[in-house]
């Protein structure tokens, strides 16, 4: 992963605004740590699913917001220090250079918020919010494997929208079967954060081989039509054999929604639970 271009789609540029206010933030920050880190307490026992479905909610939701404030620095920098390529259609490019230290970023300003919100001196109970979750994301993209979701399988009118939309997936609709979608939330959230070069983000990729290697396969599948057992064998997806032989999946990223719009890949991922049974899945 020495170099990577990174392209960004939006009709609008990147407003000043925040995405959340200061509270909320916090509160994702410190919700997502108390599940880590009862995950780390236990070694590498698998989250459970409603462990998954909260956790990985506040990861995309985390990811999102650190990626959209990294984003919004660089539009601030003047014209001669930024990192952009832009174009009619305001398209952003992205590189990524190997011997690059990444972006800082200081959330002082979410707590100097809070302060000024109340009376009392707020505290993080663990910590500054970012560098704990990045710490707990690259643990959680070592030790937990992407998931099969199990959910309603596709209409075909649903694949067809995801060839057009992602036209490098590889799979024949005549030969189609059920597709599993696999959910790959934690290496995908932690390849977002390095390719907009978050310090901590490429700090951790650089001196990490096998996180390195597993980012680089998830990057090469994700989005794509591929044979469970392929999935099997490169990323480690975990699934019963004589239920699903031959079956194919399709990686996705899973809680983390686009930058561009803020929509997920399928409403597998923003659904309550109880909602994802039993009906056959639109994409949205």
């Amino acid at each position: 992963m020495k170099r990577k271009r990174f392209w960004i789609r939006s009709r609008m540029r990147f407003i000043s605004t925040r995405l959340f206010v200061s509270p909320v933030i916090v509160f994702l920050g410190q919700l997502f740590h108390l599940f880590a880190i009862n995950n780390s307490v236990n070694g590498d026992k698998s989250l459970s699913k409603r462990e998954h479905y909260l956790t990985g909610r506040c990861a995309g939701l985390l990811t999102t917001v650190l990626t959209r404030e990294l984003l919004r620095l660089n539009e601030q920098k003047p014209e001669s220090e930024k990192n952009l390529n832009d174009d009619d259609d305001v398209s952003v490019g992205m590189d990524v250079e190997f011997n690059s230290h990444g972006v800082e970023y200081n959330e002082m300003w979410l707590w100097n918020k809070l302060h000024n919100l109340s009376d009392e001196r707020i505290k993080s109970l663990h910590g500054s919010i970012f560098p704990t979750f990045i710490n707990y994301l690259v643990q959680f993209s070592l030790n937990q494997s992407p998931r099969i979701c199990y959910a309603p399988p596709l209409t075909e009118e649903t694949v067809n929208i995801i060839r057009n939309q992602y036209p490098s997936c590889n799979i024949s609709i005549g030969n189609l079967k059920q597709i599993q979608i696999v959910d790959s939330t934690w290496t995908a959230c932690l390849l977002q954060l390095y390719h907009v070069k978050y310090s901590l983000a490429v700090k951790y990729v650089r001196e990490n081989k096998e996180l390195c290697t597993k980012l680089h396969l998830t990057e090469t599948y994700l989005d794509n039509f591929t044979m469970l057992s392929v999935l099997n064998e490169k990323l480690n997806v975990q699934y019963d054999t004589q239920l699903l032989k031959d079956q194919t999946g399709w990686l996705v990223p899973g809680f983390l929604p686009r930058i561009t719009d803020g929509r997920y890949t399928c409403p597998v991922f923003w659904r309550p639970l109880k909602d994802n049974r039993n009906k056959i899945l639109p994409l949205l």
